[in-house]
């Protein structure tokens, strides 16, 4: 009952590796690799919707959005460092309304999703600041709120979705404002606790190895926005955390640490600086992140995101 899975791959080996986390040991442990082959996903100047076959497997390419001259497509950087600059993350809300994080424009598009998988344009919608480097975004259950992390300014926005546009509501700062203007730093990502009530968000350190990463936690109200743009906490990770900082909550409930004082949430915290997978849990009781187990990739493989199996 204590065992739970997260698969990963690494940004410097085409392996896949099955993780085993033990909440009542409190271990992270490597359980198989698993020979494969990928690259990051190269993003940048252009985003993809394709079908889903009946088997799960990728379908047919059902609509592609340009991000620059389509005649140019031929010549842009298509490597990972195209997400640097160009289009980073794609997300679906529950009223089928897609937006695109897009670094270079400092701007989230946002897309009319149809049945038959395709998308049309809506709104081309700015970050409230000049060189704020929308990166990832995570819309709300209901489809009425939209939270952003901005790679460049390390802040979370959070927008109110209109029928064709955002509108910016709230601002907050992903790391503590004492550590502003002392490293470079690059916001990550933001995701929801398992009951909806808080907002967890990650930021790495970058050309610095004095610059360790950080995990945010923020309360939200009912409605979904925040309750304060002040931070509950913030959790500073053992490393700068490279080119990673992902993180992901477990949807699942750790049913040998349940109770009104124990650990509600755990997430995943990845680094590449040395390898490192870190589990982190959230203790709402007492407004409190710390790290529960952490595992370093063997062979020299670093980890960037994963997915919670059960």
């Amino acid at each position: 009952m204590g065992i739970h899975h997260l698969i990963t791959g690494s940004y410097t080996k085409t392996n896949l590796y099955l993780l085993a986390f033990d909440t009542i040991a409190r271990t992270l442990t490597l359980n198989s690799t698993v020979p494969a082959f990928g690259l990051h996903h190269s993003g940048g100047s252009g985003a993809r919707i394709n079908a889903v076959d009946t088997d799960g497997g990728l379908g047919e390419q059902t609509v592609e959005m340009f991000y620059v001259p389509e005649e140019e497509i031929v010549n842009v950087d298509k490597t990972r460092n195209a997400v640097l600059y160009g289009a980073h993350s794609f997300d679906v809300n529950v009223n089928n309304k897609g937006f695109v994080a897009h670094l270079a424009w400092n701007a989230i598009f946002m897309y009319d999703i149809a049945e038959n998988g395709t998308g049309a344009l809506l709104s081309v919608n700015l970050s409230p600041e000049i060189g704020d480097g929308p990166r990832n975004a995570f819309p709300s259950v209901d489809g009425k709120w939209l939270y952003v992390m901005t790679e460049h300014s390390q802040h979370l926005d959070v927008y109110e979705i209109g029928e064709t546009r955002l509108t910016h509501r709230q601002r907050a700062s992903a790391i503590p404002d004492e550590m502003r203007g002392k490293h470079t730093y690059r916001g990550n990502t933001a995701r929801l606790s398992r009951d909806g009530k808080y907002i967890f968000t990650s930021t790495r350190g970058w050309n610095s190895t004095e610059a360790n990463g950080w995990v945010g936690a923020f309360a939200l109200r009912e409605n979904g926005t925040l309750q304060s743009e002040e931070a509950l906490t913030y959790y500073e990770a053992p490393l700068t955390l490279g080119s990673a900082g992902g993180l992901r909550v477990a949807f699942w409930e750790d049913e040998t640490n349940a109770g009104a004082y124990g650990v509600t949430d755990y997430m995943y915290l990845s680094d590449t600086q040395e390898g490192y997978m870190y589990i982190l849990g959230w203790t709402p009781s007492n407004h409190t992140i710390s790290q529960v187990a952490a595992l370093q990739y063997p062979d020299g493989a670093s980890p960037y995101e994963a997915a919670w199996l059960d």
